[in-house]
């Protein structure tokens, strides 16, 4: 089952080891920047993904940590569904905050400048 997350920072929740956990994030069509993170105690695997469910071979961010202090940064994040599978090495499991925040407006990045 997959926990469907709102535009900001869930409660915390825990992981035991090679457990899995997955959450959902819906990411609007005028979304700049998605940036997600985790904090909290034990060791955490991250793995992100578009539009499918991540694994440990197919994702589009992956973030390995010795401690629950893991990110992933996307720069004009496709719309839709995006993925979050979350898992733990830790003898004694995780305990971990999951934060996604899609952030709206325009990139300045993106924009082409025009001469005088």
């Amino acid at each position: 089952a997959f926990t469907p997350l709102e535009n900001g920072v869930m409660p915390p929740h825990s992981v035991g080891r090679y457990r899995l956990r997955y959450n959902r994030i819906n990411v609007p069509s005028a979304a700049s920047e998605l940036p997600v993170q985790t904090k909290g105690s034990g060791s955490t695997e991250m793995y992100v993904r578009n539009g499918l469910i991540p694994t440990n071979y197919y994702y589009n961010c992956r973030s390995l940590s010795d401690t629950t202090n893991n990110r992933c940064y996307f720069l004009n994040p496709a719309p839709g569904d995006w993925y979050i599978l979350l898992t733990s090495n830790s003898l004694q499991g995780s305990i971990y905050q999951l934060t996604a925040t899609h952030k709206m407006g325009v990139n300045l990045n993106t924009l082409t400048p025009t001469g005088r």
